[in-house]
């Protein structure tokens, strides 16, 4: 167990949905603690926390989703792209607040329908880090690989159930 979050990767968790709350993964997967469905007691310890050896930012997708927000009610229309612009943005955000994690690797991960905004999101930061030198809101982000489970890639193969499908 590493307990040093100055070198430790930063992974950026979403879970899926759209529309479900990655404090899903916070507090019943990867988290520090847990709270079971249902679960009248106070939370647990969780016995293989994620941020023990990682730097971990669990981002609610899209805007108005959890303890994400919207600057008014359009904003809280969105597409897979705009998704992943924002997700970029909050990366920005972080690294401004906290540079000293720049130089650490960062990975892009997920489940479920973040098996669409994790490729989405390594894109951005991809073409983000080739702006670097051109385009001044651009940080170079230390991406080195992005990782889903059991991902939907596709609403109409993946997520869609088939009965609903002509």
């Amino acid at each position: 167990m590493s307990t040093t979050p100055e070198t430790d990767p930063v992974v950026v968790w979403f879970n899926g949905g759209p529309g479900c709350s990655s404090m899903l993964g916070l507090m019943q997967e990867n988290g520090p603690l847990v709270i079971d469905d249902g679960q009248t007691t106070p939370p647990y310890l969780n016995e293989y926390p994620w941020n023990t050896s990682l730097n971990v930012l669990w981002i609610d997708s899209p805007a108005g989703v959890g303890w994400s927000v919207a600057g008014d009610s359009e904003a809280l229309i969105a597409n897979d792209l705009q998704t992943s612009q924002d997700a970029l943005q909050a990366m920005k955000s972080f690294y401004v607040k906290f540079p000293e994690y720049l130089p650490n690797e960062l990975f892009i991960s997920g489940e479920s329908y973040a098996g669409v905004y994790v490729p989405w999101l390594s894109w951005q930061i991809y073409t983000n880090n080739q702006q670097v030198g051109y385009d001044p809101t651009a940080v170079q982000m230390n991406l080195q690989g992005y990782m889903v489970g059991n991902g939907a890639t596709n609403w109409e193969f993946d997520v869609e159930p088939s009965f609903l499908r002509p």
